[in-house]
């Protein structure tokens, strides 16, 4: 039997069509590369987009219908579907940064670093989906966006774009909302809820912390300021006044602290 390389497995789990399986895979790919089992060895491959089951249908983001509130069960189920569906989209992502970019000359341990984000991302995902079904629900039974994944499009041709914005704006913002929700949630008594969210939480700060380390490790090979860096390429991406985030505190833990005074 031929082992498929790093790269040929990132891409065998991103043309996997089942959620589940895609998990399956990611759990396998990880424990072959710590037994050494994998070559680091193999080209760059582009994917435009993920491949997906026919459900969750997939909408623009504004078309999508705005929940009010999480006292009722439809309004939790809402919620915990689309965060389910954001971390299936994280595993892809975790995924494609490992293989899109592997013609950097990156060291050993960003690989780790990723894949260690993927097994978080695939346990999160099976979490939230067996937290759907002790609400009576499954994942694909709500419509959900790719925005996320529409934002890894963009930054597809640069590493420095790509970690400036998926991981140090777009899931840094997540940082932002999560103590919200899980108040919410509290109020709601919805505990295994809060369960779930505080888990994801927690990881996501570690997420984003590597997204940074690695941020600051290309922009210094390529002689560039980080700081100064980040704010160009959110100014390149996002031509409207963004918004102050709120949780500073987890922003510190995730070494996002000082790029605060950048964003205007």
């Amino acid at each position: 039997m031929i082992n498929l390389s790093l790269s040929q497995n990132a891409e065998k789990i991103l043309k996997t069509h089942n959620p589940f399986r895609k998990c399956f895979f990611t759990f396998r790919t990880i424990d072959k590369w710590e037994k050494k089992h994998i070559s680091l060895i193999g080209k760059s491959f582009c994917i435009e987009t993920p491949c997906r089951l026919n459900k969750p249908i997939i909408l623009p983001p504004k078309l999508m219908p705005r929940r009010r509130g999480l006292n009722k069960i439809n309004a939790r189920i809402a919620l915990i579907h689309s965060l389910a569906h954001i971390e299936l989209n994280a595993i892809d992502l975790a995924w494609d940064i490992i293989a899109r970019y592997n013609h950097y000359n990156l060291p050993l341990k960003f690989y780790d670093d990723w894949m260690g984000v993927a097994k978080d991302e695939a346990i999160h995902f099976l979490m939230l989906s067996k937290r759907l079904q002790d609400m009576g629900a499954n994942y694909g039974d709500l419509d959900a966006h790719d925005g996320l994944w529409d934002a890894a499009k963009k930054t597809k041709k640069s590493l420095i774009d790509r970690l400036a914005i998926v991981p140090m704006y777009f899931e840094a913002r997540g940082l932002d909302v999560s103590p919200h929700m899980i108040e919410k949630l509290s109020k709601a008594n919805d505990h295994k809820s809060v369960k779930c969210l505080t888990r994801i939480y927690n990881d996501e700060i570690n997420h984003v912390k590597i997204g940074e380390f690695w941020f600051r490790w290309v922009c210094k090979k390529n002689k560039k300021n980080p700081e100064k860096t980040w704010q160009k390429t959110i100014n390149k991406f996002f031509k409207t006044e963004i918004e102050l985030p709120r949780n500073n505190k987890a922003r510190e833990k995730a070494n996002m602290s000082v790029y605060l005074s950048y964003i205007s």
